[in-house]
C-alpha cells in the first residue's frame, strides 16, 4: 500500500461512487472530471492523500537526519 500511495505522487485521489457524497465523490468514474466542481466530500480520497503526504514527509526527514521519526498523527486523536 505504501508503494502504491508513493506512486501517486501529488495526484488528487478520489473514490468514484455515485451513491455516497461523503466518502466518495458522488459521481461515477467516467463523470468525475465533468462534475469536478460538484464533488461530494471525498473523505476516503483525502485520507489517502494525507497518508501519502505523511509517508513522504517522514521518509524525507529520516533520510535527512538518519534517525527514525515519530509517527504521531495528532490530528486524528491517536498518538
Amino acid at each position: 500500500m505504501r508503494d502504491i500511495l508513493l506512486g501517486t505522487e501529488d495526484k488528487k485521489l478520489a473514490k468514484a461512487g455515485r451513491r455516497d457524497r461523503v466518502w466518495d465523490i458522488g459521481h461515477q468514474a467516467h463523470d468525475a472530471e465533468k462534475y469536478g466542481q460538484n464533488w461530494g466530500q471525498n473523505k476516503l480520497g483525502k485520507a489517502l492523500m494525507a497518508v501519502g503526504t505523511r509517508i513522504r514527509e517522514v521518509g524525507l526527514r529520516e533520510r535527512e537526519t538518519g534517525m527514525p521519526v515519530d509517527w504521531d498523527w495528532g490530528w486524528w486523536g491517536g498518538g
